[in-house]
């Protein structure tokens, strides 16, 4: 006997992985995890085009509140009676608890479920998209997995998004899907019929070169640095760093529209890789660029970024997007993420230069030689995330906003640098 269910239903699996009779053999489990503030929050930042849609979509009575109106008002605390009609209770407590530890998240439930991945005892078969919102969350759990389970589990990761569909844009992807129910049924045939034990691996779609990868982890065997320069340059070479500074203001009422992105669900035409716009599209948008490549590489794993910042107020965001752009000049978003400079300096005082640290999702992509990367530095994405106020404290409980002067502090001696995991040829 085999269990198998996506999204929703795998959570239900998920809740009972570690607890099924000896009759079940194994699971199939697509689009899920046990770490549900994974799928919610980022660095204390609200997902609102998961959690706010979701809200509306399951308050118990009918809102017919335009979305993005209800995902931009503030306080979001108060969404619920001020538009859509009714007091929310369980939606005001997902806001109110922004990090792991708060109390949504530490229910008893809650605790119990993030419990279960290490008590399972049978093979799993998790199926993943590289452009699925509940990506993070299914990592998280998978690596909570044992080695024993893990020795004769799966986890194959493609270019979908949440619902199997295609998520890479603007290129030839014959190679993209793999039919979810063909493998399902392939794989319990393999346990159940003809009782034999898998072999555990890691199946990943490498994105650009569209080929299918098994590997033993999502971590490259080297890295790559770039350093940004003050003339607007991404370089491998410290010595051509240009040193300055960089200034924007970030206004939270002109916030950056999501354009392409990993973890959006109701705004559906963003999801995924799609083409971007022109460099420094707008002035609260500085664009790094490097030389071509000489060579293909293949980035593989978490992609990370350090940069020196300084801001006018206590607490503001700041927002990374790397970009490949083809040689051909087309444009695509491979990583975008997001950080406060509270969650990282709790005690940040106005003014002071500080050291940020940004890290990106896992990804399978190939630079082809004669790209470029590029590299978007701005201080909102939305609706994928919550827009700052430029206060400091929970984003849900802010009524005001105002403007952040953001400065971008670059040179040699401590520099501001994108690290590319980088996987054998």
């Amino acid at each position: 006997m085999g269990y198998y269910g996506s999204s929703y239903l795998a959570m239900t699996g998920w809740a009972i992985a570690d607890i099924v009779p000896s009759k079940l053999k194994t699971m199939f489990l697509s689009n899920y995890g046990v770490h549900d503030y994974l799928a919610n929050y980022h660095n204390g930042i609200l997902k609102p085009d998961i959690t706010t849609a979701w809200a509306m979509d399951n308050a118990g009575w009918n809102i017919d509140t335009d979305y993005l109106t209800a995902a931009k008002y503030r306080p979001a605390m108060t969404v619920d009676v001020d538009l859509w009609g009714g007091e929310l209770p369980w939606y005001r407590d997902v806001l109110r608890s922004t990090t792991e530890t708060s109390h949504y998240w530490s229910s008893i439930t809650s605790q119990n479920l993030k419990q279960v991945a290490a008590k399972i005892k049978i093979p799993l078969f998790i199926s993943e998209g590289w452009y699925d919102h509940h990506l993070e969350n299914a990592l998280a759990t998978y690596t909570e997995l044992s080695a024993e389970v893990k020795a004769h589990s799966v986890l194959q990761i493609g270019g979908w998004n949440h619902f199997g569909q295609p998520a890479i844009f603007g290129r030839e992807t014959p190679n993209l899907l793999l039919n979810d129910f063909k493998t399902m049924l392939q794989w319990f045939k393999t346990i159940l019929i003809d009782q034999q034990v898998p072999q555990g691996r890691l199946q990943s779609y490498e994105i650009n070169a569209d080929n299918w990868h098994e590997q033993t982890s999502l971590t490259g065997t080297s890295t790559l640095n770039f350093y940004l320069s003050q003339d607007r340059h991404l370089t491998t070479t410290l010595n051509e760093v240009k040193a300055g500074n960089i200034d924007y203001t970030y206004d939270p009422g002109k916030s950056v529209p999501s354009i392409g992105g990993e973890v959006l669900i109701k705004t559906a035409d963003q999801i995924g890789s799609r083409p971007q716009p022109d460099l420094n599209y707008r002035d609260d948008v500085i664009s790094f660029v490097s030389h071509p490549l000489t060579t293909n590489q293949r980035l593989l794993g978490e992609l990370k970024l350090t940069v020196n910042f300084a801001t006018d107020v206590d607490d503001t965001a700041l927002v990374a997007k790397v970009m490949a752009i083809q040689p051909n000049g087309q444009t695509f978003n491979i990583r975008t993420t997001i950080t406060t400079v509270a969650a990282q300096h709790a005690d940040y005082q106005a003014g002071n230069t500080t050291t940020l640290t940004l890290t990106m999702l896992p990804i399978d992509w190939q630079l082809t030689a004669g790209s470029q990367l590029r590299l978007d530095l701005t201080s909102s994405d939305f609706p994928q995330y919550q827009v700052h106020s430029n206060y400091r404290g929970n984003q849900s409980e802010q009524a005001q906003t105002r403007l952040a002067h953001q400065q971008l502090v670059l040179n040699k001696d401590v520099p501001s640098t994108l690290t590319l995991p980088l996987a054998d040829a």
